[in-house]
């Protein structure tokens, strides 16, 4: 992040003159100075009378002089890289600083984690990393808004998940997630779900699993479309988000080998196991069905979208190829984010919802249970 002072540098051509008087009336431009940030005060950003600069010479452009806001006596550009990519911050009344690092992950920040650093707006030190949910993966941002309250309680705003996080400090920690644990045990197959399933890859909650498969399939049907005279690299793509969707045992392809189709009907299968077990609250009952209904959803898209991607792997020309890769594109998008079929400004549980708003019930579950809110 960047503190107290920025510069700015005017570039001239040496030895160009000075243009007519008459580019005064052009676009605002006085005597053919930029005087404003915009150039004029219309901010149009050009000087229709500066003709003698072009692709002939600019090359020869030298910076005449440069200025710093410094030069005022603000001190000396302070310029901190230890917050990672910040997307928004807070400071607080006791002027600790809160980073919202939404972007780093793959290959823009490699080796950091997204999430919200904590740490003193006096020096730049970093106390500690509220990691985001999933904070190595690549298909999506994390907190991009971030903001506290007076009891130090932090609040990311969350674009991709469509919610407001909520974290809560125990204490200040050294490093890691600080958000507070909860105590209550919880429920097996809930945990399968929502915290680690030991037949995933990694041991990881077959929710997280779903979400990680359906951000790396949404991907790979995009790159169907990234050359559309290719037709051997859409039908490559093709068979990519194919294996993402439902992989064949002993076949190797992008993704975590686990499969779309076979996440998401784990998830429906433990969290019905979960709902039919003596005792369970309303909570869980209630949002099984909503969980499920819209699991229904996504696999019958998932599962057409299979059928798209065979159709387009024995397409015989680009023609054909071309509409085949713009419905697989559109029901990837559909899985991830749901569809508003009928235009009403909502998303039904009834075939319009998609693995986001999937999320968005189980952490309601999580929520109404008092345990973590949290998909890993």
């Amino acid at each position: 992040m960047m503190r107290r002072s920025f510069g700015a540098v005017l570039v001239l051509a040496v030895g160009l003159g000075v243009p007519p008087k008459g580019a005064a009336q052009l676009s605002g431009v006085e005597n053919g100075e930029w005087r404003y940030l915009g150039g004029d005060a219309g901010h149009t950003r050009s000087n229709p009378g500066l003709t003698q600069i072009d692709a002939s010479n600019f090359s020869e452009l030298e910076v005449a002089w440069i200025w710093w806001g410094s030069n005022f006596g603000a001190g000396h550009l302070d310029v901190w890289y230890q917050f990672g990519r910040p997307s928004g911050i807070a400071i607080g009344a006791d002027d600790r600083i809160y980073v919202a690092d939404s972007e780093s992950f793959g290959s823009d920040n490699p080796g950091w984690k997204k999430g919200i650093r904590v740490g003193s707006a006096s020096d730049g030190s970093v106390e500690y990393l509220i990691e985001d949910l999933e904070p190595t993966a690549i298909e999506h941002s994390g907190a991009e808004g971030v903001g506290v309250d007076s009891q130090g309680n932090v609040y990311g705003a969350v674009v991709r998940r469509r919610m407001l996080e909520k974290h809560v400090p125990t204490s200040r920690p050294a490093s890691a997630n600080a958000v507070a644990p909860s105590g209550d045990p919880v429920p097996t197959h809930i945990g399968h779900v929502a915290f680690g399933f030991n037949g995933a890859p990694d041991g990881k909650g077959l929710a997280a699993t779903a979400s990680a498969e359906v951000g790396t399939a949404l991907l790979h049907a995009n790159f169907t479309a990234a050359d559309l005279s290719d037709l051997a690299a859409m039908q490559r793509h093709a068979g990519h988000v194919l294996h993402i969707l439902e992989p064949v045992e002993g076949n190797v392809g992008p993704g975590l080998g686990f499969g779309v189709i076979p996440a998401v009907e784990g998830l429906v299968r433990h969290l019905e196991l979960a709902a039919g077990a003596a005792g369970v609250s309303d909570n869980v009952r209630t949002h099984t069905r909503h969980v499920t209904a819209i699991a229904d959803g996504v696999l019958a898209n998932a599962r057409e979208a299979a059928g798209v991607a065979q159709q387009l792997q024995a397409a015989v020309s680009v023609r054909q190829a071309a509409s085949l890769v713009a419905r697989l594109r559109l029901l990837a998008y559909q899985i991830t984010e749901g569809h508003d079929l009928d235009a009403d400004g909502q998303l039904s549980f009834d075939g319009e919802a998609g693995m986001q708003q999937l999320e968005a019930h189980l952490y309601l579950l999580l929520e109404g249970e008092g345990l973590a809110r949290e998909l890993r």
